[in-house]
């Protein structure tokens, strides 16, 4: 891919006020859904996204500038499985510090929860069985 498109991917997901759910990775929006809104009034716990991250892709990701976050948590890059995507991210909203959604018995290895408002951000790293 060339340096002008990799500029023009800007991958990410939004969950906006009016509870307009979708991501977008070169200006295309995917997984459109209206969801309920994320203000104090949110119940129950909704995933965000669940991604798979390999070990062979962590040097791909680029620096984190800690600087551009309110909170940050460090992940051991050893505690990243050997096996392609058998480590996952899951970032969930949740009314309460309630368990994550992640696969059924999956083993976690990390949990920040970012509580400082509500609804609750979980941000859950696992080893999928």
């Amino acid at each position: 891919m060339a340096e002008a498109d990799w500029k023009k991917w800007n991958p990410h997901g939004s969950w906006h006020q009016s509870g307009a759910y979708h991501h977008k990775s070169f200006n295309h929006k995917s997984m459109a859904q209206q969801r309920q809104k994320p203000d104090r009034d949110f119940a129950g716990t909704e995933n965000f996204i669940t991604l798979g991250i390999a070990s062979d892709e962590i040097g791909s990701l680029g620096p984190c500038e800690r600087s551009d976050f309110a909170a940050t948590k460090e992940i051991p890059s050893t505690l990243l499985g050997r096996r392609k995507y058998e480590t996952l991210l899951s970032i969930d909203l949740a009314e309460d510090e309630d368990e994550p959604i992640i696969t059924p018995g999956a083993k976690i290895l990390a949990r920040k929860a970012f509580d400082d408002e509500r609804p609750i951000i979980l941000a859950t790293f696992f080893q999928a069985p």
